[in-house]
C-alpha cells in the first residue's frame, strides 16, 4: 500500500515539472537549452538534465522556473536534501502563488522521502492554504500524519529494514560483478583444460583408459610366464 503512495507522489511532481516547462517563455538560447533538459528529464536521465537546468539558471539566476525544474530533477535522482533545499529557498522566494504552492508541495515530498514527517506534514499544510482544492496535497498530508502517528520504535524499524534490503540489493549486484569479472579473467586455456578433462557422453575418462591399459598389460605379462614355465619343465623333465 505504501509503495502505491509512494509511487502516487513521484507522479504527481512529475507532472507539475512538465506543467512549468511548457508554460515558460524566455528568449531562444534559453528555450533551446530547457527543452533539451526536458528531453532529458522525460527519458529519466535526471543528472543530465539537471546540468542544462543548471547552465541555464547560471545564465539567469533569477529563473525561478528552472531552479524548479532542477529540484524535481534532484528529487527523481533520488538527492532529497538538495531538492528540500532548493523547494525551501523557493516557498521563500517565489514571485507567483502558484508556482509557491507547488514549491511547498514539493518540499513536502523531499521532506517526506527523509522521514522528515513533522516537517512535511507542515510543507503540506501551506501548499493547502494556497490552494485548498490540492487533492494531492491533502493525500500526502494524511499520508504523513499517518507516519508521523507511528510509534518511534515501528519507524526505527521500517527504515532499518529499508535500509537492509538496499544493502542486500547491493551486496547482490556487487556478487554478481565479481563473478562476472571472474569469469571474464579466467584464461581460455584453463577453461579448455577442464572440459578435456570431463569425458563426453558414451566416452572413456582418461584416468579408466589407462586403468584398462594397465590391466591389460599386467595380463599379458602373466600369461607369458606361464607359458615360459611349461617349456622348462618339459625339456628338463626326464634324464636321459
Amino acid at each position: 500500500m505504501l509503495n502505491n503512495k509512494y509511487l502516487h507522489l513521484t507522479l504527481v511532481i512529475c507532472n507539475l515539472t512538465f506543467c512549468l516547462a511548457a508554460s515558460q517563455a524566455i528568449a531562444l538560447p534559453f528555450r533551446s537549452n530547457l527543452n533539451r533538459g526536458n528531453d532529458l528529464y522525460q527519458k529519466q536521465a535526471y543528472p543530465e538534465a539537471g546540468q542544462i537546468y543548471q547552465k541555464i539558471i547560471k545564465q539567469k539566476p533569477k529563473d525561478q522556473k528552472s531552479q524548479f525544474n532542477l529540484g524535481d530533477s534532484l528529487y527523481k535522482d533520488g538527492q532529497y536534501e538538495a531538492s528540500q533545499q532548493l523547494f525551501t529557498k523557493l516557498t521563500a522566494e517565489a514571485t507567483s502563488q502558484k508556482l509557491k504552492q507547488r514549491s511547498y508541495y514539493n518540499l513536502g515530498n523531499s521532506l517526506f522521502k527523509q522521514e522528515d514527517y513533522k516537517n512535511a506534514i507542515k510543507s503540506y499544510e501551506e501548499a493547502l492554504k494556497l490552494d485548498p482544492k490540492d487533492k494531492d496535497a491533502k493525500f500526502n498530508l494524511e499520508l504523513a500524519k499517518k507516519k508521523a502517528a507511528q510509534p518511534k520504535q515501528k519507524q526505527q524499524q521500517d527504515k532499518k529494514n529499508n535500509q537492509n534490503k538496499k544493502d542486500q540489493q547491493k551486496k547482490d549486484q556487487d556478487k554478481k560483478k565479481q563473478k562476472d569479472q571472474q569469469n571474464k579473467n579466467k584464461p581460455k586455456n584453463d577453461q579448455e583444460q577442464n572440459q578435456e578433462k570431463q569425458p563426453k557422453p558414451g566416452q572413456m575418462s582418461r584416468e579408466d583408459a589407462q586403468r584398462l591399459l594397465n590391466a591389460l598389460e599386467n595380463e599379458a605379462k602373466h600369461k607369458e610366464a606361464k607359458k615360459g614355465q611349461g617349456r622348462g619343465q618339459g625339456l628338463g623333465g626326464k634324464d636321459w
